[in-house]
């Protein structure tokens, strides 16, 4: 283990007398070159439990750091080994619990990259995408687009929506951070050639090089392996193990997807409306598609087929966006038991320039209640179109 007796001393220095003994075993134990095994890695995680709270009162940020960087270490590793999910467990808590002492930028960066990944890798969808979101925001204004901090946040951005087996997007997250890397390589490699530099800014320089193409080389076999890795966690995804249920309907959806309700009480202050509700079925860190989108209508009972209120949608549509485009209607359909009618919507997003087709159900309930089922895609992703019409499939009211 690199840099031991020097973490060694940074530790033991600063934790109290009670502390030194446990943290020496921690660190006895992680000094073999040869892999830890699945009870070595456990007795570190009963020691670690029982010292962190003392590391964490060192005055030296560097010295937890330094413990920091080599129980993740071991966690994350003996998580890949052994599929222990305490240890990944115990990696997030540290992580958490470490990042508010940290001043410096990129240990700061480096350590949201790092709980991006564990975030992922425990199913915290909902935690991952308000971290990477965050991440974006602070790499920009702190390091710059074009930055090597930049270029790993696409990576790990990459590798959080190939647990969702989302290819398309995949693949387009990993060749922008490769595309960065390589301008990293390259201004570094100019500045190298060309700036009056000191020995200890080329060696600098030359670090940040290293890295960098150590980086992209890692960043080269992950898109190698993407189609494969998605092709398998596609068909986890596809499960459909989370459950949803309200007053009015339930349905089943993917265990990593992000999901939200919105209740419209219209009905409190206008009495001739009804009690609306949205719900917004989708993938992370994308922008509703591929998903689900449920709408149950606040208008009263102003048309009797389901058709009528089809054409209404496609009326306002056509006022308010001039992106939409019809391409296909279908009467008289049947869903789950109930008269239903279908539109096929095209709309080219201005934005970001993509294709996205929309299919709508509008579906009439006995008591006149109108739902509007929707599921969106790019075309030609028919294994996201499958699994939001097997989310609609899924779909029964009450």
């Amino acid at each position: 283990m690199k840099n031991i007796f020097f973490i060694i001393f940074l530790v033991l220095v600063s934790c109290s007398a009670n502390y030194k003994d446990k943290v020496a075993k921690i660190l006895y134990i992680a000094q073999t070159e040869s892999e830890l095994s699945h009870k070595e890695i456990k007795k570190i995680l009963t020691l670690h439990n029982e010292v962190i709270d003392s590391v964490l009162e060192c005055n030296d940020t560097i010295q937890v750091i330094k413990y920091c960087d080599l129980l993740v270490n071991i966690f994350k590793k003996g998580f890949y080994s052994y599929n222990d999910s305490l240890l990944l467990k115990a990696e997030i808590s540290l992580i958490e619990r470490v990042i508010p002492y940290i001043n410096d930028k990129n240990d700061y960066m480096r350590l949201c990259s790092q709980l991006i990944g564990a975030y992922t890798n425990n199913g915290q969808f909902t935690q991952v995408e308000k971290l990477v979101v965050n991440s974006f925001k602070f790499v920009e204004e702190e390091f710059g687009s074009n930055s090597f901090n930049m270029a790993t946040l696409y990576y790990i951005t990459a590798y959080v929506v190939q647990k969702q087996g989302n290819l398309e997007m995949t693949l387009k997250l990993y060749n922008k951070s490769a595309s960065i890397y390589k301008e990293v390589i390259i201004m570094a490699t100019d500045v190298l050639d060309h700036a009056d530099l000191t020995q200890e800014q080329i060696k600098s320089v030359k670090k940040v090089i290293e890295d960098a193409k150590k980086s992209l080389s890692d960043c080269e076999e992950a898109i190698s392996k993407a189609p494969e890795e998605c092709a398998k966690n596609f068909a986890e995804v596809a499960k459909l193990t989370n459950n949803y249920e309200n007053k009015w309907l339930t349905f089943n959806y993917p265990k990593n997807w992000k999901m939200h309700e919105e209740i419209n009480p219209f009905n409190d202050t206008i009495p001739i409306t009804k009690e609306g509700m949205s719900i917004y079925v989708g993938q992370i860190l994308t922008t509703f598609v591929p998903a689900v989108y449920i709408v149950k209508s606040c208008m009263p009972a102003t048309f009797d087929t389901p058709e009528q209120w089809r054409d209404l949608s496609i009326a306002l549509k056509s006022i308010g966006d001039e992106n939409y485009q019809i391409l296909s209607v279908v009467d008289s359909v049947d869903f789950n038991g109930n008269p239903a009618a279908l539109a096929i919507f095209q709309y080219n997003s201005p934005e970001t320039n993509d294709t996205i087709i929309q299919v709508q159900y509008c579906v009439l309930r006995t008591n006149n209640d109108v739902f509007y089922i929707n599921k969106q895609f790019h075309p030609n992703d028919s294994l996201n179109m499958n699994l939001c019409q097997d989310i609609i499939e899924s779909i029964q009211f009450k």
